[in-house]
């Protein structure tokens, strides 16, 4: 079972996305922003962080940069997820491989999930 660190302030979005994972077996734990993401991981080790990147306050491209410079959490598979991807196109063109656009469709989420662990 993998653990997943959900990242994004639309709650409904979450409680969705923690619902349907659940069915694939994956433990998701949920923050509605970087600061509380950064607690959690703190406490706990995650697999993979999905996170939206349109937070408020710090997006979620600049704590996907901060992880990177943090040798404990660098290592851990990320995927970006935004409905509004405008005004991020060139971090997006770096980063196509780990994006996913909303509306998510969950089987394809869940089956990228499934490669993405496979490789980590």
């Amino acid at each position: 079972m993998a653990s997943i660190l959900y990242i994004d302030d639309d709650q409904n979005a979450c409680v969705l996305a923690r619902t349907y994972l659940k069915k694939y077996k994956h433990d998701v734990i949920i923050a509605s922003d970087t600061q509380a993401a950064r607690e959690i991981l703190a406490a706990q080790s995650v697999d993979l962080i999905i996170c939206d990147i349109g937070l408020p306050g710090e997006s979620g491209i600049d704590f996907h940069r901060w992880l990177q410079t943090q040798e404990q959490y660098k290592r851990i598979s990320f995927l970006f997820t935004s409905a509004h991807a405008m005004g991020f196109d060139e971090d997006l063109v770096q980063h196509k491989d780990i994006f996913v656009a909303k509306p998510i469709f969950f089987p394809a989420l869940a089956e990228k999930i499934s490669e993405i662990l496979k490789t980590s």
